[in-house]
């Protein structure tokens, strides 16, 4: 957030600076979207063999396991783009 904040710092607040600034917000929206899904989707593989192996004891069905992971995990995740929004 410090480093993104220091940029920010010399963009000014002009009509003639609208284009840096829109630049800026495209590169930390797409940098806090790909961080997002890179971190979820490494997740995946390593548990896979543990998904497969409960799902044939019959433990629980396929999309149990998806909105367990996906709460389980979004908490987490969610709170490194807040700490960067409100930073």
């Amino acid at each position: 957030g410090l480093l993104v904040g220091c940029t920010f710092l010399l963009v000014g607040d002009t009509q003639e600076s609208i284009d840096k600034r829109q630049s800026l917000m495209f590169f930390c929206v797409i940098n806090q979207g790909v961080f997002s899904a890179l971190m979820v989707v490494n997740s995946f593989p390593q548990e896979r063999a543990l998904s497969l192996r409960e799902r044939a004891a019959g433990t629980y069905t396929a999309s149990a396991y998806f909105l367990a992971e996906t709460t389980a995990e979004t908490m987490p995740y969610a709170a490194f783009p807040t700490m960067f929004a409100l930073c």
